[in-house]
């Protein structure tokens, strides 16, 4: 779903309440994805149960010049996972990519992707990300190339993802509850278990 863009801040765009499921195998690098808003201000998504290999984009090309970014957008308690069939697994999936400016995740559930939250940035807090390949992956494009931002990660919980938190950019953490699980899950041939990868700039705080 794309919304229209513009500089009124009192415009918003908001999706509230949503169960969907979509098993269309393809990730959203490949244009799929339950919620997906682009050019747009003010933008949220809340109170949502959503199951398929991207759960919510916000924001497209992370390019300034191509008119994709959102302007101020929120995920707010929400349950997301990645709706694979017998035999599929989920190794393109992404439960949330943040391509917005004050961008914020809270109290989301983000269980079994690829990566559970990616992103240039994001303010991420009070969640729970579980069985991931990487539970956050902040400084970065949509294809996983470097790309500058920031954020924070505060007061939230990550158990039996293989990485749980890898910075390519500044960011701060503070307050994270880190589980190691033997059973993490394995998407590339050589997949060591690591806490927390860093990569650039970073701030650990608490």
């Amino acid at each position: 779903m794309t919304a229209p863009g513009g500089n009124d801040q009192d415009f918003g765009f908001y999706v509230e309440g949503l169960f969907l499921r979509n098993y269309f195998y393809a990730g959203p690098r490949q244009g799929n994805s339950c919620v997906r808003i682009a050019a747009a201000t003010n933008c949220h998504v809340r109170d949502c149960l959503l199951e398929g290999m991207g759960g919510v984009v916000m924001g497209g090309d992370p390019s300034p010049i191509s008119g994709q970014g959102v302007l101020g957008g929120s995920v707010t308690r929400c349950w997301l996972r990645p709706a694979t069939l017998p035999g599929q697994r989920a190794a393109h999936s992404i439960g949330i990519f943040c391509n917005a400016n004050q961008m914020l995740v809270e109290q989301c559930n983000i269980n079994g992707f690829y990566m559970g939250v990616a992103g240039p940035s994001a303010v991420v807090r009070d969640c729970r990300i579980e069985i991931c390949y990487i539970g956050i992956k902040l400084g970065i494009d949509m294809n996983e190339e470097g790309y500058p931002g920031g954020g924070e990660i505060s007061n939230t919980m990550f158990d039996g993802n293989t990485i749980s938190i890898w910075l390519a950019s500044a960011a701060h953490i503070r307050g994270v509850d880190i589980i190691g699980e033997a059973w993490a899950p394995t998407f590339r041939t050589v997949t060591p278990m690591r806490l927390l990868a860093l990569s650039s700039n970073h701030s650990l705080i608490g």
